[in-house]
């Protein structure tokens, strides 16, 4: 699987990927909602004097040899002019 910059490889299970991605996330941000079976975490970041927050999803991806942790997302406010880009 290619490095896309919004990924990123762990030599853990799938199972302990998912259960670090989900402590770190809950510790991080406001979480909106979890699935176990596709593995993926949906959360906000909070408005700030930079931006006005993002709704953001990560998924972990079973490979061999371990888990891929992807990571999308885009701006809460469509008209955001201080967010360059996703």
């Amino acid at each position: 699987m290619p490095d896309l910059g919004n990924q990123r490889f762990y030599p853990a299970t799938p199972e302990e990927t998912f259960a670090a991605l989900q402590s770190a996330v809950r510790h991080l941000f406001k979480v909106r909602g979890a699935d176990e079976f596709s593995k993926s975490v949906t959360f906000t970041t909070p408005m700030s004097g930079f931006s006005w927050g993002a709704n953001l999803s990560a998924q972990v991806i079973p490979v061999q040899g371990g888990a891929y942790v992807r990571v999308s997302g885009s701006a809460c406010v469509a008209t955001n002019i201080t967010a360059r880009g996703a």
